[in-house]
C-alpha cells in the first residue's frame, strides 16, 4: 500500500472516530430527509470501491507449487446494493460487487456478493462485518480457457454515514477465488487467487 493510499484511508478513518466523539452530530441543520431518528441509512446503494489489497496466486493441479505475489492491480469497483442499518440495533447491507484487474500475472473480473450485519452507534457511525462469495475469470492462457470455481470469504469495518444519500465505508476484506482448468492429454491445472487488505467505498443511498 503506497503512502497516499494509507493517508487517505487513515482520514476517512479518522473522520469516523471524530463523529462517533460527536455523538454523530455532523451539524445542527443536518436534516435527513428520507432517513427516520432511528436509521443510520436504509435504500437501495451504489458504491465506488477501490481496494489496497495484496494478491497471492498459487497454482492447483500439475502446476502445484508455483507461488505469485503482488498488489493488487486494480483497475476499478462498483458496487450496487441495499442498506438498512439501524441505529442502537442490527441491521444488514449487502451488495454484489464487480472488480476489474489488470496487472503483470491477472488480466480479469471478479463478481463478489457481500452480506453484512451491521450495528449504528449513532446517525453518522455503525460497524459492518460478514461473509463474501466471489468469482473471477480470467483471460485464457497459452489457449487453456479457465473455468470459475466459487470462492468464500469475510469483511469487517467501520462507515461513516455523512448525509442522508452519501457515505464512506474502510474495512478489511478476504476473499479466494479459484479457477481450473483440464487440459487434454496433460491433466488438470488452476490457480488459487488470495486477497486481502483494505478497501474503500464510497456509497450513494437512494
Amino acid at each position: 500500500m503506497n503512502k497516499f493510499s494509507l493517508l487517505f484511508a487513515s482520514m476517512i478513518l479518522a473522520s469516523s472516530v471524530q463523529l462517533f466523539a460527536q455523538g454523530g452530530a455532523v451539524s445542527t441543520d443536518y436534516v435527513y430527509d428520507s432517513v427516520t431518528d432511528s436509521k443510520v441509512a436504509k435504500g437501495f446503494t451504489v458504491s465506488l470501491i477501490k481496494d489496497f489489497t495484496d494478491l497471492e496466486i498459487k497454482g492447483t493441479g500439475l502446476i502445484r507449487g508455483l507461488k505469485f505475489d503482488e498488489n493488487s492491480p486494480q483497475k476499478f469497483g462498483l458496487g450496487v446494493g441495499y442498506s438498512n442499518v439501524n441505529i442502537g440495533a442490527i441491521g444488514f447491507v449487502t451488495q454484489a460487487i464487480i472488480n476489474s484487474y489488470s496487472g503483470d500475472i491477472i488480466e480479469g473480473n471478479m463478481l463478489k456478493g457481500e452480506f453484512n450485519g451491521t450495528f449504528g452507534f449513532n446517525r453518522n457511525v455503525f460497524v459492518y462485518g460478514g461473509i463474501n462469495l466471489g468469482l473471477i475469470s480470467i483471460d485464457d492462457i497459452n489457449g487453456i480457457e479457465f473455468d470459475s470455481k466459487l470462492g468464500f470469504g469475510y469483511q469487517a469495518g467501520v462507515g461513516a454515514q455523512l448525509t442522508s444519500n452519501f457515505g464512506a465505508k474502510l474495512g478489511y476484506t478476504y476473499s479466494k477465488p479459484s479457477v481450473e482448468a483440464s487440459v487434454q492429454g496433460v491433466g488438470d491445472v488452476g490457480f488459487d487467487f488470495t486477497f486481502s487488505g483494505l478497501e474503500l467505498g464510497l456509497v450513494g443511498t437512494f
